[in-house]
């Protein structure tokens, strides 16, 4: 779509969405059109009108990025191959997977390989293709020997004619076009296909990394399969093989080299320094990279992330469910129903609620200073609970809604709450003899709800009311279980 994009941009329509189509376009397109115009400087980087570039190219019949690629031929030295460049991007593939193998095209592939380990340029396929294309035409596309030289003989000669038709667009643009550089040319392909880096994964693989992160794999039959970083004119997306559906695969491809990214795209270069989460270690590190055109060309991986955003991404996988604290036991729940319990019953005294806000702040609290997992789990959850209140705060909480009381015989009574609910606590009748009254808390506020014991633990009366206990129940039930237990105390 980038030539009707950069048509109807011409006519006034900065937003192609709001041209009136005939017949509306898919959005996506037109949105990427848009993108790779602005990124080939055809049109200004808001899509605000056409930048002097885009006027004038505007009326070159060919694609923009062919375009461009045959006014930089020419502002190089190098319009020929340029020319010939932009013929076999246009039509169809000289060369196709049945002849890819022949012995012909693998002399050439190697002729040209050492021809460009010599001159220290790039592997590309554009130039053994051009040579192949130049030898089917001075046989006149001779059928045997189109064969031999393991192309189409069709598809070479609509590629010749569409090289012929590049050439008369040059001259009547009033450029050389008899200028020969096979070095300016490499270059001159990536201006054109800024959009089709390509980044090898390693070295013995065919994956590839695009711009965006995309996986892509190269054709096995480039003579640019040595290269770390090129150009892919052609993207195909071809059937995959078992449990994937498809694949993107790249042709044509030409090397480059990274300082000319350095100096033709410097502002599209990117370092970036980020905090990452290794699953396999279970910790925070440290990445820096490099990036150009959207394509990661270095990494490097660190275990000195920094500080404040390792102990936030942490603290950010605690939030997300996706690590546990195994000492947010019973002990932290139980505090947490306590100060839950009094904020209710004494709402004049501002204390936390423990909600999700709350539960973020101890997360980072134990985070704090931290990169591994293992450090944060190992930390007391109850501690950090507590820190969410001051001093005097906890002091009124232990007074208020204490944990444990003293009975009258020296046992420690554990007290446990629930929002909404009254306190409760259990114990034997030998332990409360001398509690003779009903406890009360919060002020006096609440009562606590006693789950009183037989000897054998197991309950006998359940009562906010101590006082009522003493005078009505105990009498009907001491006579039984005296009888039941008559070594233990009862008076």
């Amino acid at each position: 779509m980038a030539e009707a994009v950069l048509a109807v941009t011409a006519y006034g329509f900065h937003d192609p969405l709001q041209f009136p189509w005939v017949e509306v376009p898919p959005e996506k397109p037109l949105i990427e059109a848009q993108k790779l115009l602005i990124q080939l400087g055809f049109i200004h980087e808001n899509g605000n009108g056409l930048t002097e570039l885009g006027r004038k190219l505007q009326n070159v019949p060919a694609h923009p990025r062919l375009s461009l690629l045959l006014l930089n031929g020419a502002q190089n030295g190098c319009f020929k191959e340029a020319a010939m460049a932009a013929a076999l991007v246009a039509g169809r593939p000289i060369i196709t997977s049945a002849m890819a193998g022949t012995q012909q095209l693998k002399e050439h592939r190697q002729t040209a390989r050492r021809q460009k380990r010599t001159e220290d340029l790039p592997e590309s396929d554009f130039i053994i293709q051009m040579g192949l294309l130049e030898a089917a035409h001075s046989s006149d596309f001779l059928p045997d020997i189109c064969q031999r030289l393991g192309i189409h003989g069709g598809a070479a000669r609509e590629a010749w004619r569409a090289y012929e038709d590049c050439m008369r667009i040059g001259n009547r643009m009033g450029w050389d076009t008899h200028s020969t550089d096979e070095a300016s040319f490499l270059r001159c392909i990536l201006k054109a296909f800024p959009d089709r880096l390509a980044k090898r994964k390693s070295q013995g693989t065919l994956i590839c990394e695009l711009a965006g992160g995309r996986r892509a794999e190269q054709s096995r039959d480039s003579a640019a399969r040595d290269e770390d970083l090129f150009i892919a004119a052609e993207i195909r997306e071809v059937a995959g093989t078992g449990v994937q559906s498809s694949k993107l695969l790249l042709g044509l491809a030409s090397g480059i080299r990274e300082q000319w990214l350095w100096e033709d795209f410097p502002d599209a270069l990117q370092d970036g320094d980020e905090v990452y989460w290794e699953e396999q270690s279970q910790q925070v590190r440290r990445r820096l990279t490099m990036s150009c055109l959207g394509v990661l060309l270095d990494e490097t991986l660190r275990q000195d992330p920094d500080p404040i955003a390792a102990a936030e991404l942490l603290a950010k996988r605690l939030d997300e469910g996706k690590l546990t604290l195994p000492n947010w036991d019973e002990d932290v729940e139980k505090w947490i129903n306590r100060v839950r319990w009094l904020r209710e019953i004494m709402p004049e005294h501002p204390l936390p609620n423990y909600d999700e806000a709350d539960i973020a702040k101890i997360h980072r609290m134990l985070c704090a200073g931290e990169t591994s997992y293992r450090a944060v789990k190992a930390k007391n959850c109850l501690d950090a609970a507590r820190q969410l209140l001051s001093g005097s705060d906890i002091q009124f909480v232990e007074s208020n809604a204490p944990g444990v009381i003293m009975l009258p015989r020296g046992r420690r009574m554990k007290i446990s709450y629930a929002p909404g609910q009254p306190p409760k606590g259990r114990a034997r009748i030998q332990d409360i003899y001398d509690m003779t009254k009903t406890i009360r808390i919060a002020g006096g506020r609440a009562s606590i709800l006693m789950d009183i014991l037989a000897p054998n633990n197991r309950t006998v009366q359940i009562t906010e009311d101590m006082e009522s206990f003493w005078a009505v129940q105990y009498p009907k039930i001491k006579p039984m279980l005296s009888r039941r237990y008559p070594k233990r105390e009862w008076r």
